[in-house]
């Protein structure tokens, strides 16, 4: 048992097992500190001021795509709008919403 106590005591002493075991510490430590943040929500991490950047920005993107949505449906609306007035017998903006999808003379109680 005494020589058990004696080569625990050398191999604590000698400076290869000192320097694996402060290396050792120092990768658990590390380790333990990436674990924390990859565990950690996005809302508390640094105090969630990056978190509410990222939100910022989405709204942003949001808005911007919301803008586009209502620009390009309104260009496509009123592209053939423009168009109304030039074709023949068409002298109004709706006058497409004026003609019936019936043949001429087979629409029901007389309407033209």
């Amino acid at each position: 048992m005494n020589l058990r106590m004696e080569m625990k005591k050398t191999l604590s002493e000698n400076w290869v097992v000192q320097s694996l075991e402060d290396a050792l510490t120092v990768w658990n430590d590390k380790l333990t500190e990436i674990w924390q943040l990859v565990t950690q929500s996005p809302q508390i991490f640094r105090g969630g001021a990056i978190w509410q950047m990222v939100v910022n920005i989405h709204r942003t993107l949001q808005a911007i795509g919301y803008a586009l949505l209502v620009l390009f449906f309104w260009w496509g609306l009123s592209k053939p709008a423009a168009a109304l007035p030039r074709q023949k017998g068409r002298n109004t903006p709706c006058g497409c919403l004026s003609v019936s999808p019936l043949p001429k003379g087979s629409s029901p109680m007389g309407w033209s």
